[in-house]
């Protein structure tokens, strides 16, 4: 409970610090896109590093936290990527979109890594100690690098607009349409799975619970990540940008519930 009402403060907070950016557009030219990313990235790694701290004190070592753990960490490298290339924006503006292009590549390897990270917990407590969870991995994995290495060979074309402070990333079409099925073989499997355990295990409300929780979670950060690429303007960049988050808050209220092998009893 403790943790829930730190991260309920943690979201308000970053809510009110949004909204006060958002009139000083006006004033002064602020990357949007970088500040909210860079925001993300670093709530994302204080929940990576509560996870290891927990983990750490615990005597026998929780394999779906690890993985969870592993997907904050991963998460945060991605946001804080792809916000930190902003920074060049004040040294030299005309390197932005070869350096915005080259953040976007770099981040999604982190974005597609986390992405394995998490399909592997449904699968860890729905089949303890089985293989499958390692080959889904690797599939998930192997996407990626196909996807990075399109992303490549047919770069983004990023521009940033001062008068909104928010970046276009001009993805290729390709990468656009290929972005949104890899999340969904991770993210979305993995809320059918949760979704599935959950009600099967209506006796054990803690069990549901759990697994109710991380699915809300994950179908937040499904509807708020694809949000960001059609954003038009900074109150629809700032919605997306707090689905983001707030599914992110919700899904580490989920892992903090002592996850275990999903009881259906």
């Amino acid at each position: 409970m403790k943790q829930i009402i730190i991260f309920i403060f943690v979201f308000l907070g970053v809510s009110v610090l949004y909204l006060i950016t958002l009139p000083l557009q006006t004033v002064f030219t602020l990357p949007l896109t970088g500040l909210t990313h860079t925001i993300n990235g670093l709530v994302l790694a204080l929940i990576g590093a509560k996870l290891y701290n927990d983990s750490a004190k615990e005597a026998g070592a929780d394999p779906a936290k690890k993985y969870f753990m592993n997907f904050f960490f991963s998460f945060g490298v991605f946001q804080l990527i792809m916000g930190l290339a902003h920074a060049v924006l004040y040294v030299n503006q005309s390197a932005f979109a070869a350096v915005m292009n080259w953040g976007y590549i770099i981040g999604h390897v982190f974005l597609y890594l986390s992405l394995a990270f998490t399909l592997m917990v449904p699968l860890e407590l729905s089949l303890p100690g089985k293989k499958i969870k390692n080959i889904a991995f690797s599939l998930i994995a192997i996407f990626g690098l196909a996807i990075t290495y399109i992303n490549i060979i047919k770069p983004n074309q990023p521009f940033f607009e001062s008068k909104t402070g928010i970046t276009f990333f001009n993805a290729d079409p390709l990468v656009g349409k290929l972005i949104p099925i890899i999340v969904l073989l991770s993210w979305g499997v993995s809320v059918l799975i949760f979704i599935y355990h959950g009600l099967k295990s209506r006796n054990n409300r803690l069990a549901m619970a759990r697994s109710l929780v991380i699915s809300l979670g994950l179908i937040l950060l499904i509807v708020g990540g694809p949000l960001h690429d059609v954003a038009q303007t900074s109150l629809q960049f700032l919605m997306a940008d707090i689905l983001t988050l707030l599914g992110s808050l919700i899904l580490a209220s989920g892992t903090l519930l002592k996850l275990k092998s999903v009881e259906t009893a």
